[in-house]
């Protein structure tokens, strides 16, 4: 999948698309439900260089900087610019620092440990498998997100542990059963259609000048492909034509998506800005939705009831280790809605 407009790929054109998948579903979840949660104390005795304190560790404010550099690196959460937003973007980014770190006291309580060698294998995993083992694009990769291989090497522990941490936590969550698939089946009998899909080739520039000269472009008969090749930032999908494939609007960043499904097949749709930069897409075949049966939906049904059953369990047992934990904020820090979930995957 291409890295410009599909929603799990979120970072900048010239990073690979592996990062967010390393982070899969465990550590959202663990970010996502553990702010309605989190307790807050007035600070009241931290020093004047600390963000906050949880438990008995203290982070300085220039870890938690030093935390939002490297999610800005590895997965394009950018601090806005703008005061307002600014201020509101640290306090989340905060938060969820402090629940990644009651996850990691959590994991050492529980005796789990990942060794340096284990997550160097997992890197050379990925290398091989999303890099063809090729040192230089690594190393490209590095210096284009501006972080170093032992800050990556800490993000897949962080990432290995908290998803050892949550198997361990879920295990005991009972299997679900046929007939919970077909109560929810159901229950949900029109919901119940594969979603339509979209064949798109998108084009992903600078700037909004750049993309109206696309369209332009496109409009005296250059074919689509040829100025992706060309022109598109996107070096995935560049020596495609553009092309990202069959998505659903799902898998799509919001903007982009309701421009793409509401597009005419055949005609560019465009100018859109995403986090990536402005794009110009083309729909070249539609798949519309399909009535699903019973037993074409009962391995999606039972992942997804699972799922559910194993995020209630985790939030239900991350709420009491936050609750314990006595999160204390210096003024600046301090959430403006402790029970709202944080805005930012800092985790």
């Amino acid at each position: 999948m291409t890295q410009l407009a599909i929603k799990p790929i979120n970072v900048r054109s010239l990073i690979p698309p592996w990062w967010p998948r390393l982070l899969a579903v465990v550590v959202a979840v663990a970010v996502v439900g553990a702010g309605a949660f989190l307790v807050v104390q007035r600070a009241s005795a931290l020093p004047s260089d600390a963000a906050m304190q949880v438990g008995d560790r203290t982070v300085k404010i220039s870890e938690l900087d030093k935390r939002i550099k490297v999610l800005a690196g590895l997965y394009n959460v950018k601090q806005p610019t703008d005061p307002s937003k600014k201020a509101s973007f640290r306090r989340d980014a905060a938060k969820s620092m402090a629940v990644s770190l009651i996850l990691e006291r959590a994991a050492k309580s529980k005796d789990i440990t990942v060794t340096r060698t284990q997550a160097q294998q997992q890197l050379d995993k990925v290398i091989e498998s999303q890099m063809l083992g090729d040192q230089k694009t690594y190393e490209q990769f590095l210096a284009t997100a501006g972080v170093t291989e032992t800050e990556v090497l800490a993000e897949i522990t962080r990432v290995i542990a908290t998803s050892r941490l949550y198997s361990e936590i879920t295990a005991s969550v009972p299997e679900v059963t046929q007939a919970d698939v077909q109560s929810y089946y159901a229950d949900h009998k029109a919901e119940m259609v594969t979603p339509e899909q979209r064949s798109i080739s998108n084009i992903v520039v600078g700037t909004e000048a750049e993309a109206e000269q696309v369209l332009a472009e496109l409009g005296k008969g250059t074919a689509f492909a040829t100025l992706a090749r060309s022109t598109s930032r996107d070096s995935s999908t560049a020596a495609k034509g553009g092309s990202l494939g069959a998505v659903q609007a799902s898998q799509l960043e919001d903007t982009y998506a309701k421009s793409a499904f509401a597009a005419t097949r055949g005609k560019a749709f465009g100018p859109v800005q995403t986090s990536n930069g402005w794009n110009i897409g083309l729909v070249t075949d539609i798949t519309e939705p399909i009535p699903v049966n019973l037993e074409q939906a009962t391995p999606t049904l039972t992942q997804t009831l699972t799922t559910q059953a194993q995020t209630k369990a985790w939030n239900k047992w991350l709420g009491r280790q936050i609750k314990a934990a006595e999160v204390e904020y210096a003024d600046d820090y301090r959430p403006k809605d402790p029970d709202a979930p944080p805005s930012t995957p800092a985790g």
